[in-house]
């Protein structure tokens, strides 16, 4: 992901259930200029920020692993990345 702009991409968040059901939900983009200034790349990285909450409702009960979904202006594949991140549903 560090070999191509941020430019226009649109960013998801992932969650991966255990049985491997996927939900997605998209994010809040949030201009990160300072992400290009500390990598002086060839690169803009100035879109490459995000938040969320994470959107509970309507979850099953269990425990599911955090990713993120980009896709890039121009390309039909685009790229997921899960974190070692979990969250958990209770109730």
């Amino acid at each position: 992901m560090n070999d191509r702009d941020s430019k226009g991409c649109h960013i998801k968040l992932l969650l991966k259930a255990g049985n491997g059901v996927l939900y997605c939900s998209a994010l809040n983009p949030v201009l990160r200029s300072d992400v290009s200034d500390y990598l002086k790349k060839v690169h803009n990285f100035d879109d490459s920020g995000f938040e969320s909450v994470v959107p509970k409702k309507g979850l099953p009960i269990g425990k599911y692993q955090v990713g993120i979904l980009i896709s890039f202006p121009g390309s039909d594949s685009p790229i997921a990345q899960f974190t070692d991140r979990y969250i958990e549903q209770r109730f």
